[in-house]
Order: C-alpha cells, then sequence, then structure tokens
C-alpha cells in the first residue's frame, strides 16, 4: 500500500514537470514563453504572450494535469481521500520547480475533482476579497491567496476530516509561497503595453508629446504611424532596496519584454526612432526640450531593446532631474513613443506665431536631411518669415517670398497650411511644431504650445481667436 502511495507520489510530481503548456504553445504558435514576460509558463503567460487560442490550449493541458491524479488516487485509494489531495502537492510542486508554472490552474481543478462544493466555495471567497479590496494588480493578487488559503477551511467546513484539512493545508500554504515568488505576467503586460496614436492617449500615462500627436492624428493630420510604451506604475513595485533613492531605482529598472518588441518589428519592419513622451513634456506648462533622449535610426531588435532603455533612463539623468525641481514638477515615468524613422528630404520647425512677440507670422525654419540638426543647432537652417494678417497679405508674401534653393513655394504654402490648421484645432494656442517633408508629403513630428508666449497670448492675441 505504502509502495503504491510513493510511486502515485512520484507520478504526480513528473506529471507536473512535464511542460505541456510550453510544449503545446512553441509547436502550434511558435512561441516560447521561457523568453517572454517574465519567463513562467502558464496559462497567464500563454494567454498574454500567445493570445487566445494558445490560452485555451493551456487551459485545457492544465485543466486535465490537475483532474488526472485525482481521479486516479480516488480509484486506486477510494478509502483514502486524503491522498487524492496530497497527490496535488507534488504536481504542484514539479509545476513550479521543473516546468516554470504557478500550478494554480492544476490545484483549482484539482480541488474541483476531489470536492466542487470546497472549490466553489474557495473560488467565491477568492471573489468577495477581490470586491472587498479594490481594483487592481495588488488586489487581484491577494484575493488569489486569500482564495488559496481558504480551501483548508472549506475543506473542514464540507469534509470534517483531519487529514484531508492537513492535505488542503499544505496544498495552500505551497500555492501561496509560489504566488510570492513569482513574476506577475498580467502586472507586467499591463505596464508594457503597446496603445497606439490610433487610440485615444490619456497624457498622464503616455505623455503630452503622444496625447498631443494622436490627437492630431485621429483628426487626419499627416502624423506617421507610432505605438506607446506606457509609463511604468508603481503599482506591483515591490518595496524599495534600503538606502537607495528614487532615481537610482527607477534607472535601474529595464524594459526587457521580448515580446513586445517582436510585435513592435512586426509592425515597422524598417527603421526606427525612440522618442520619449515624458509627463509634462510638450505641456501647456513646460516643453521639456532636450530634457530626454530620441534614439535613432534603428533596426535590429537588440538596438529597439537598447533604445528603449537609453530612453527611459534618460529620465533621471541630472539635468532631467534639476529641470523639474527647478519648474517644480513632480517625477513620475517616462513613456517611449515608437515610430518609423521618416527618411527626410527637407525637416524643421515652425512657429505658428512669432515666439518673440506673439505677432501674425508664420516662422518657419528648415535644413536638408532629418528635424533634429534644427532642434540641436548643430547648423544654421533657412529662416522664412510669413505674414497672415490678411489672406491677401499671405498669398502676397508667398509670392514675393525670396525661396531659398532647399524649400520651393509648394512645400511652403502646405506648411503655413498646416500651421494654421493645427493651431485652430489645439483652440487658437499657438504651436511650436516639428516637421518633415519625405519628397511626397509633409509629416508633423511633434507639436506644442509656444511655452514663452503663454503669457503674452493671455493678454494680446486672446481676443483674435475667442470671441
Amino acid at each position: 500500500m505504502s509502495l503504491s502511495i510513493a510511486l502515485l507520489l512520484v507520478a504526480s510530481f513528473a506529471l507536473g514537470a512535464l511542460p505541456l503548456t510550453q510544449w503545446m504553445v512553441q509547436a502550434l504558435f511558435g512561441k516560447d514563453l521561457r523568453v517572454l514576460g517574465t519567463g513562467n509558463v502558464g496559462v497567464s503567460a500563454a494567454f498574454i504572450h500567445g493570445g487566445k487560442v494558445a490560452g485555451i490550449v493551456a487551459v485545457l493541458a492544465e485543466i486535465a494535469r490537475g483532474i488526472v491524479p485525482v481521479l486516479a488516487a480516488r480509484f486506486w485509494f477510494p478509502d483514502q481521500r486524503a491522498i487524492a489531495l496530497t497527490v496535488l502537492i507534488p504536481l504542484v510542486a514539479g509545476r513550479y520547480a521543473i516546468a516554470r508554472g504557478g500550478g494554480v490552474t492544476n490545484a483549482v481543478w484539482g480541488i474541483f475533482a476531489f470536492s466542487p462544493p470546497v472549490a466553489i466555495t474557495s473560488g467565491i471567497s477568492g471573489l468577495l476579497v477581490w470586491g472587498l479590496a479594490g481594483i487592481g494588480d495588488r488586489a487581484r493578487l491577494f484575493a488569489t491567496r486569500c482564495g488559496c488559503l481558504c480551501t483548508p477551511i472549506w475543506i473542514w467546513v464540507w469534509r470534517q476530516n483531519a487529514a484531508e484539512f492537513l492535505a488542503a493545508t499544505g496544498l495552500a500554504f505551497l500555492l501561496f509561497t509560489i504566488s510570492l515568488r513569482q513574476g506577475d505576467d498580467m502586472a507586467l503586460s499591463k505596464s508594457q503595453k503597446l496603445l497606439s496614436l490610433d487610440d485615444s492617449l490619456d497624457a498622464k500615462v503616455c505623455g503630452d508629446k503622444a496625447a498631443k500627436l494622436s490627437q492630431l492624428k485621429r483628426a487626419g493630420f499627416n502624423v506617421p504611424s507610432g505605438w506607446i510604451l506606457p509609463s511604468l506604475k508603481e503599482e506591483g513595485r515591490g518595496k524599495k532596496e534600503e538606502g537607495r533613492g528614487k532615481k537610482e531605482e527607477n534607472a535601474d529598472r529595464l524594459f526587457s519584454n521580448n515580446s513586445v518588441i517582436q510585435n513592435i518589428k512586426a509592425k515597422i519592419s524598417n527603421r526606427i526612432i525612440v522618442r520619449s513622451s515624458a509627463a509634462g513634456e510638450d505641456g501647456d506648462i513646460s516643453s521639456a526640450a532636450g530634457q530626454y533622449q530620441t534614439i535613432g535610426p534603428v533596426l535590429t531588435e537588440a538596438e529597439l531593446l537598447d533604445g528603449i532603455n537609453c530612453c527611459r533612463q534618460s529620465y533621471w539623468t541630472s539635468e532631467a532631474v534639476a529641470y523639474r525641481r527647478q519648474r517644480q514638477l513632480p517625477d513620475t515615468q517616462m513613456a517611449v513613443l515608437i515610430q518609423p524613422y521618416i527618411e527626410s528630404q527637407i525637416a524643421g520647425v515652425m512657429f505658428s506665431r512669432n515666439p518673440l512677440d506673439g505677432g501674425s507670422q508664420i516662422i518657419i525654419e528648415a535644413l536638408l536631411g532629418g528635424a533634429e540638426s534644427v532642434v540641436g543647432g548643430q547648423f544654421t537652417p533657412v529662416h522664412l518669415e510669413v505674414d497672415f494678417t490678411q489672406p491677401e497679405t499671405l498669398i502676397q508674401n508667398l509670392n514675393e517670398l525670396e525661396i531659398s534653393s532647399i524649400i520651393d513655394k509648394q512645400i511652403i504654402a502646405e506648411l503655413v497650411k498646416q500651421a494654421q490648421a493645427i493651431e485652430a484645432f489645439f483652440h487658437g494656442i499657438p504651436q511650436d511644431i516639428e516637421w518633415s517633408w519625405d519628397g511626397e508629403k509633409v509629416w508633423i513630428l511633434q507639436s506644442r504650445p509656444i511655452t514663452n508666449l503663454q503669457p503674452f497670448w493671455t493678454r494680446t492675441i486672446a481676443a483674435e481667436v475667442i470671441p
């Protein structure tokens, strides 16, 4: 009898150690869960990194894995029901130690096969705790752990068997310990989720730059496609190391989600630019111009990963921190905007009003190549001023304007049209706009309020656009 029990326990451990979910997801969908996200090989990871079908396949496999040893124990030892619970302990241990899974799905369905009332009431207990704890990843994890710890109580309520109670207690504490040690793929997927410029974006999460470009793109302006990695949230990060400051702690948090990198590369096959989009950057009060890094062009997945991390870490340079302190801006986090690299023939900046005095001139500065040369000040750009006081004045100005050899009248007319349309879109607030021309169309790369014009705008210009 004891030998049979020992063999059953060993077989349960071996069954748990088989990487069924990993094999199935890799064979059917070509995804290796061991190198994606947290590296956990479980149901949630299959759903997040493999998709809905992969997740369903994983669920079915793990349900079967949890039920089979319980039914086997009940068949071979019908008079010793505690063994049917005990076999779940080595099963879950094998799942965690060898197959790199949490074992929760196996345990839940194994308990259901053992006693449906126990499984149902344990689940309801977890849901009630979740409802009381509130929303968020911490509440979800807390509810899961409480559901695990409630199981022995319900075993006693429904079964009133000391051996079964002890087996359930051992299983509950094993699951609880594993949940404390494992990473959370669901929380990671939220913090490293890709958003699109086609979405309605929250500036607090995606930064003002991405939020404004999203507004422009959805309004029909020529904005390149883009995807955003939202700022990393504080929730679920754990305790700070003693003696370490916030700056060092955040700078050490490197992005490493390979599935997101692969997803971006699938969307953008050619060269890519990685751009900062921090809260407060390109905002109504401060621009943070030049404080954070733009990385590009990058081509390979390794370069993209390095670019994302360099961009995020630039939020914590001493210069950037001093800039925020000087303007009393809170420390938050860096969202990252990832776009196709525009192969510009001409690029530059333009102001929808004269930034010196708020006058009715559109200021255009342009250089051959990318806009970063103009913004960075490495070269002296072509400088044009186009008066738009009256429509006929605008046409006359364009006809009389001394056109540089690098930019023709049609491009200037399009830039003027875009500048006026963007200012009108942002309720008449003068705009500082980065643009590029790729030989076919003008692209809008960035738009922000002319921050040093705000006091002047409040006093003298508002009457022109506010009835």
